[in-house]
């Protein structure tokens, strides 16, 4: 069903097939240990299912990893980067009840079409969820006043 979905989403995102090399923890390891502690990562991957390695690159899970940094000095953070005719917004912050609602939500009263989304729980509470979005407008960023402003309505 897994490989169903992608092939999907790939024909859809008119991006070439998807061909998800199993990244190893090795080859994850080696691009990110320059910027974290070997403990950190190690820890990060394994709070989270096998699948988030495989469908995330090294750059993503450091932008991740940015991500739940920024919680210390807020309750959510959150990253909006182009990815081919979408944009991805990032989110991170403590898991609670509806809480994927809740963000859904605030993206749609934000006038952000969601087109997809991952969720991840953390073994410690965190939720990473990763949604391929589009603006009304069309535009190829979300303005980092209307990212505050979400960040302030979670």
């Amino acid at each position: 069903m897994w490989e169903l979905y992608l092939k999907a989403f790939n024909a859809l995102t008119q991006e070439a097939a998807v061909s998800v090399p199993a990244l190893t923890s090795s080859s994850l390891l080696e691009e990110l240990t320059s910027r974290y502690a070997l403990d950190v990562i190690e820890g990060h991957l394994n709070s989270l299912p096998a699948r988030y390695a495989e469908l995330n690159t090294a750059a993503d899970i450091g932008t991740h990893l940015e991500l739940i940094d920024r919680m210390e000095d807020s309750e959510v953070a959150i990253s909006v980067s182009p990815r081919g005719l979408f944009l991805e917004a990032a989110i991170c912050t403590e898991d609670k009840p509806y809480r994927l609602s809740e963000i859904c939500g605030v993206l749609a009263t934000n006038d952000i079409n969601i087109f997809s989304a991952q969720a991840y729980t953390c073994r410690d509470g965190v939720i990473l969820d990763i949604f391929q979005v589009t603006t009304l407008e069309g535009d190829s960023e979300i303005s980092r006043s209307r990212q505050k402003k979400m960040e302030s309505h979670l």
